[in-house]
């Protein structure tokens, strides 16, 4: 199981990619809005990309996939939402990219289930699923 990646950063349209240090590999990562941009801010600064990110591993019958995370909190939230019902991993992933962590847990808490259907494939039904069981439980 890979829970975090040390290396040379690569932004995609909407993954990146990492060449972990002395290795001749690279791991294509889903990341979040948060991490995007990091990624993107080092870049345009010219100062230090961050260059470890904790991961997610999920596995399946269709292959391998990582989700990769600034941090706990973005994490926390990641598999929170995650493990509400009828949520996968990918839509998960998708509600990550609506904005700062601060952001979707301010919109899971007032209830805007309209913030939340905003994410790509993420219906109605999906968004109140998640207000259902994160709403009131998540602090700001």
């Amino acid at each position: 199981m890979i829970c975090a990646i040390n290396g040379q950063w690569k932004l995609y349209e909407d993954f990146a990619t990492v060449r972990p240090e002395g290795t001749g590999i690279t791991y294509q990562v889903f990341i979040t809005f948060a991490a995007r941009q990091a990624l993107v801010r080092a870049e345009k600064e010219g100062v230090g990309m961050p260059s470890t990110l904790k991961i997610w591993h999920h596995q399946s019958e269709s292959g391998d996939t990582l989700f990769g995370f600034l941090g706990e909190k973005d994490a926390d939230l990641y598999h929170r939402i995650r493990h509400c019902d009828k949520v996968g991993p990918k839509t998960a992933m998708n509600v990550m990219q609506l904005g700062s962590v601060q952001n979707i847990v301010q919109a899971i808490n007032l209830g805007n289930s309209a913030y939340l259907a905003g994410a790509v494939r993420v219906s109605k039904d999906t968004a109140n699923r998640i207000l259902l069981k994160l709403q009131g439980n998540l602090k700001p």
